[in-house]
């Protein structure tokens, strides 16, 4: 079969049409005919090489996200038939024409969604949720502020705070102003022109979805016993444990965990109209490099969704 994937760390360059061995049914897994995938900054940061421990070597599949169909059902599952169209996330790569998935991962794609859509949906979705309820476990009255709101994450992060009860400010750039409202933010804040980072208004949890700053540049704006959540693993897993033993204003990481149970309640959110998917662009298989410059100019409304189903041949 083929799939979309890079020998070596670099440019958009590098990412190629390569075979690639069939994968095999296991116990407890189902094999998929890949629909589309979802593009994330993960894909083009592992690609450059810049995740250190979490980067292959040699041939690596690009992608993280995926919508399909079933095509075969390993021995144990019990939830799943074939014909049922699916989403989830992988680490590994998921540009590829067909893929064998982890059973206890994956759930059906929103009934009022097509393939291509759902695509989008996996790691951002999974990311703001934990992000909302574990990290900052944010409640009914609480003012939340969602840095990067128009991106990927951002999206997912604003209406799940939203439907926590919170009081929502979004900061995004005045080219998307116009519609973080369908977020259902309250507050908005144009960083082009204004620092989120001061000013009067106080805040009990900061969620940081481009992950630029730090908890040293927003605790001015951080109420007492606030938090404050990035996406960036390093240097927080290192410096957090020590700065949270002498502050009341803490720091957390968001250490993604592919978790069925949140995937379906994100599914239900979206079936309940909760939950709005925002995409950016959908674009075939053999765009991928521009899907790619497109992410990687870090101006999209949401997600980029890449169709592998019949591009790959």
């Amino acid at each position: 079969m083929k799939a979309i994937a890079y020998k070596k760390h670099g440019g958009r360059e590098h990412l190629k049409m390569m075979d690639w061995p069939e994968p095999k049914i296991k116990r407890g897994h189902v094999k998929i005919q890949v629909h589309s995938i979802g593009l994330n900054p993960l894909d083009y940061r592992m690609r450059r090489g810049e995740m250190g421990p979490l980067t292959l070597f040699g041939p690596c599949m690009t992608g993280s996200d995926f919508s399909g169909t079933i095509i075969e059902v390993g021995q144990g599952v019990q939830n799943f038939s074939v014909g049922d169209e699916i989403m989830g996330k992988r680490m590994w790569g998921t540009a590829a024409e067909r893929l064998v998935v982890a059973a206890n991962k994956v759930t059906r794609i929103p009934s009022n969604l097509d393939l291509a859509t759902a695509a989008t949906i996996p790691l951002v979705a999974l990311t703001a949720y934990q992000m909302v309820h574990e990290q900052a476990k944010v409640q009914t009255g609480q003012h939340v502020i969602v840095n990067g709101a128009s991106g990927g994450v951002g999206t997912y992060a604003a209406q799940l705070a939203k439907h926590a009860g919170a009081t929502v400010t979004a900061v995004t750039s005045y080219r998307n102003m116009d519609w973080m409202s369908e977020l259902g933010a309250d507050h908005t804040i144009d960083y082009t022109k204004d620092n989120c980072c001061t000013g009067e208004a106080t805040y009990d949890a900061f969620l940081d979805c481009r992950s630029n700053l730090s908890l040293n540049k927003v605790k001015g704006v951080l109420r007492p016993k606030g938090v404050y959540v990035t996406l960036e693993p390093l240097p927080s897993l290192v410096k957090d444990p020590f700065v949270n033993l002498l502050s009341s204003k803490k720091s957390r990481v968001v250490l993604l965990q592919n978790k069925q149970n949140q995937l379906l309640e994100i599914k239900r959110l979206i079936e309940a109209g909760v939950l709005k998917t925002f995409v950016h662009a959908q674009l075939p298989a053999k765009e991928i490099g521009q899907a790619f410059e497109i992410l990687e100019s870090k101006r999209t409304r949401g997600k980029l969704s890449v169709k592998i189903l019949d591009e790959l041949g």
